[in-house]
């Protein structure tokens, strides 16, 4: 690709990311306004309540990321004019001398715009700031590496790759979620004109997103910076990708509420298996509303043996069956079960009464492992079979739990920490929010239940 087709697919690139851009902030506004009637929900009744959220709901399906709406090679293109700024920006930050020092942006973008200064006016784009069309192609190129960085740690850690991405969230996003079905009463032939007590009503609470933060130190010598054939954008997207991927998965499974840690799927904020009265044993529906879970829990399902998926392999098998029929059929098109390969081989070494193992697929052919016909994804980072650990997950994750880039991107290039290495220190915000509680069921190694 010359300069002439580069510069022509950029400047395309640009427009189209700040077109939607445009787009996005224009539906935030119309979703904040009807967010904001809906919080004096007293003053609407349930059917203006359910309408409402339908409209906003419609509008945040059209929310899109701008580096979602290019065309591949425009974001070839993009890539291309990042990977060559990149490499020699930080080249740049070699100490002269013996001295240097931290290059540092307060964002990703005004880094980039820094980057991007010279080859911005190599190929004289014309755009934002000074002139030179760096403010824009650095706002393409944050947005297109912000992409290609969560899609990396999606594929590096499994249960990333199952959670929703959702656009629109904000830090102080909140949705209103029905946290109480309608109660009903058996109905009669009102022959005596008897006056019938009204029945509960549904109810609707909040939810609101979590924050997560995440901070990652990516060490480069200068062996191998000044590598005839290393490429610094590429191991930039690998090094930070690797620990961005590694610290959400956590953060995403057990993140405590604390400070910018969220409220992780497998935490005590949204797994409750309190013996007897925790939330997670509650039923989604219940004949009195005030006894229906917590729309901020997940439900839970118990093996009934501590540390174990049952005492024999006639329990083993009757808990998958029982599992999979706990979770609405509305979900279980694209369910799917999420554990470790340690926890998986215990269903392998299951044999029906003839002797011979259950899942003949794991050692018949090649295809991928499935339990009940539904496909296994393997996740090292779920816990490991022992006394109340939640060993598995099974259902629709991207309809239970969703992740959006946050506010905070920040980038610099030190080279004072260490001599002979320059650090990538990148700090990257991620919000976090429960959606349908019901969408997955978390499988207990546990004699706790809800039955008293």
């Amino acid at each position: 690709m010359d300069a002439k087709e580069l510069k022509a697919l950029l400047e395309k690139a640009v427009a189209q990311v700040e077109l939607q851009k445009k787009a996005n902030d224009e539906l935030t506004t119309q979703v904040k306004a009807l967010e904001s009637k809906l919080t004096d929900g007293a003053k609407l009744s349930a059917d203006e309540v359910e309408e409402m959220k339908n409209e906003i709901s419609d509008l945040r399906s059209k929310f899109k990321a701008p580096a979602l709406v290019l065309p591949e090679d425009q974001k070839n293109a993009v890539r291309g004019f990042a990977m060559k700024s990149i490499n020699e920006f930080i080249g740049k930050s070699m100490p002269v001398n013996g001295k240097g020092g931290a290059h540092g942006f307060g964002d990703f973008n005004s880094f980039f715009d820094g980057a991007m200064q010279d080859q911005a006016k190599a190929l004289s784009l014309v755009g934002a700031n000074d002139g030179t069309g760096t403010g824009s192609a650095a706002t393409a190129v944050q947005e297109v590496l912000a992409t290609d960085l969560i899609e990396y740690a999606r594929e590096l850690s499994p249960i990333l790759g199952q959670i929703g991405v959702r656009q629109g969230l904000t830090r102080e996003y909140r949705e209103l979620v029905l946290s109480k079905y309608p109660a009903t009463a058996d109905g009669i032939e009102n022959v005596a004109g008897t006056d019938f007590p009204p029945t509960a009503t549904q109810e609707y609470g909040q939810v609101k997103s979590d924050v997560v933060k995440i901070m990652s130190n990516a060490p480069i010598t200068d062996e191998a910076f000044f590598g005839t054939t290393y490429n610094v954008y590429s191991d930039l997207l690998r090094l930070l990708g690797d620990q961005f991927g590694v610290d959400l998965s956590t953060k995403v499974l057990y993140g405590d509420g604390g400070d910018k840690n969220g409220r992780g799927i497998l935490s005590s904020g949204r797994l409750d298996i309190t013996n007897t009265s925790g939330q997670s044993w509650k039923s989604t529906m219940a004949a009195d509303p005030a006894d229906a879970r917590s729309h901020e829990f997940f439900p839970a399902f118990s093996t009934g043996v501590a540390g174990a998926l049952g005492a024999n392999d006639e329990e083993k098998i009757a808990l998958i069956l029982a599992v999979s029929r706990a979770l609405p059929q509305k979900y279980r098109a694209n369910a799917k079960w999420h554990m470790t390969e340690d926890t998986y081989s215990v269903f392998e070494a299951v044999k029906d009464t003839t002797g011979r193992p259950l899942l003949t697929n794991s050692f018949m052919d090649s295809s991928e492992d499935r339990l009940r016909g539904k496909a296994v994804v393997f996740d090292e980072t779920l816990p490991q079979l022992a006394a109340d650990a939640p060993v598995m997950i099974y259902g629709d994750l991207s309809r239970a739990f969703a992740m959006a880039n946050g506010d905070i991107d920040y980038m610099q290039i030190n080279t004072m920490k260490k001599q002979g290495v320059r650090y990538v220190e990148n700090n990257k915000e991620m919000f976090t929010i429960i959606q349908a509680s019901d969408a997955i069921v978390i499988v207990v190694a546990t004699t706790n239940s809800g039955e008293a």
